[in-house]
């Protein structure tokens, strides 16, 4: 029953975010492997959600007391701004009038790599790991990941910066200033994700806290030229931000904050300050799946 839309048909007045990040054909995807969607997939996934909800912007979902309680909503997000997401999801989107919204990371943007992607580029790359690592200042058993395993138990600071850069790629993977601009007259929301997509609860340096959340908004305000008020944790369990992490998203003036705690968006909580928005992932998960996560939150309040 969990795998099927009737829980959804009976329950009504509920508020769903969902999170994917890149939208490819080239699978697995070589800098994003575990959060790759295919172009085939994602056309399924959207046509699911549509018949489920009504797809609303994400400031809608988030912000409007009185939808209708007869209905269910959803809002539709993307994190890291991969291009696959500009070339590939946004004609789909656009064609269907859905919004949408992209959180974005400053280094991204500026030098098309952040750490997690140049990682998995250089997964076989035995010195470039090995530096991650120290610099992370991280042991690995033979048997441990080790991206997963910096994102468990890494310590990030500017020396940890350094080492995972690579020289510049021939690809472009992540979007860059135009792209962000084309979706800015798309009507699409920009928000933000960091500067570099560290594990935050985890910076050493209160000042690097601060500058992962506050250089990296007011770097989108200037593209946009609007207010960046919506900040997506990177990785976003609850192991990956903490009360300090919180507190400096609210000090640069983002009035919405979103996690990756896969839960319905409970209306009663909205007015709770601050309320840590839930996202479900769905990425390469089946249609089967889908229906699975989004029904077992009827059921059960997740934390994780």
């Amino acid at each position: 029953m969990l795998s099927t839309s009737l829980p959804l048909r009976i329950s009504k007045g509920n508020r769903f975010v969902f999170v994917l990040h890149e939208v490819s054909d080239q699978i697995p995807n070589p800098y994003a492997p575990d959060y790759s969607t295919s172009i085939a997939l994602f056309r399924k996934q959207i046509d699911l959600l549509s018949e489920l909800f009504d797809i609303i912007s994400l400031d809608r979902l988030v912000s409007d007391s009185e939808l209708d309680p007869t209905k269910n909503y959803a809002a539709l997000t993307f994190d890291d701004g991969y291009m696959g997401v500009f070339e590939n999801a946004r004609p789909i989107l656009k064609s269907q009038n859905i919004p949408y919204a992209v959180f974005f990371n400053k280094s991204a943007v500026e030098s098309n790599q952040l750490w997690v992607s140049n990682a998995e580029l250089s997964v076989d790359n035995v010195e470039y790991i090995a530096g991650l690592l120290k610099a992370a200042k991280c042991s690995l058993k033979d048997d441990q990941d080790a991206i997963r395993h910096i994102v468990a138990n890494g310590s990030f600071d500017d020396q940890f910066l350094t080492a995972s850069k690579l020289p510049p790629q021939q690809n472009k993977i992540y979007m860059g200033v135009e792209e962000i601009q084309q979706l800015v007259s798309d009507q699409v929301l920009i928000g933000n994700h960091s500067s570099d997509h560290l594990v935050l609860s985890r910076c050493s340096d209160p000042g690097l806290l601060h500058s992962q959340i506050k250089e990296s908004q007011v770097f989108l305000n200037g593209i946009t030229k609007k207010e960046i008020s919506h900040f997506a944790i990177p990785f976003g369990h609850k192991t990956d931000y903490n009360e300090a992490t919180i507190a400096e998203a609210l000090a640069s003036g983002h009035k919405y904050i979103y996690t990756t705690n896969p839960n319905r968006l409970k209306l009663k909580k909205l007015t709770k300050k601050p309320f840590l928005i839930p996202r479900i992932g769905i990425d390469n998960r089946s249609l089967k799946e889908i229906l699975f996560y989004i029904n077992r939150t009827l059921i059960k309040n997740y934390d994780l």
